[in-house]
């Protein structure tokens, strides 16, 4: 998460672009009065999964697939595909 200071100013100035960075770039914000941190503004929660930059060292740890488990992925993949997708039931 990236860390910002703003002025309670420039925060009231551009509420909604403050509140957009923190929605959708998980940025927080220390919001200064007279130089003196008087508030943070964070996202609401933190975001599930895990950090897009930790997916390489997630990937190089996982087994490979040897010659038979990849053919029998491809027929399970292909099976999958020619199935269609799935139904979902609605609720009445």
């Amino acid at each position: 998460m990236r860390d910002k200071t703003i002025s309670a100013t420039n925060a009231a100035r551009s509420f909604s672009e403050v509140l957009d960075q923190v929605q959708f770039r998980d940025t927080s914000f220390s919001i200064e009065r007279g130089k003196k941190v008087i508030a943070r503004l964070v996202p609401a929660a933190l975001p599930e999964g895990i950090a897009l930059a930790d997916l390489n060292r997630l990937f190089a740890g996982l087994p490979h697939l040897g010659p038979g488990d990849s053919r029998k992925w491809r027929l399970e993949n292909k099976t999958a595909r020619k199935a269609g997708p799935p139904q979902i039931r609605k609720w009445a």
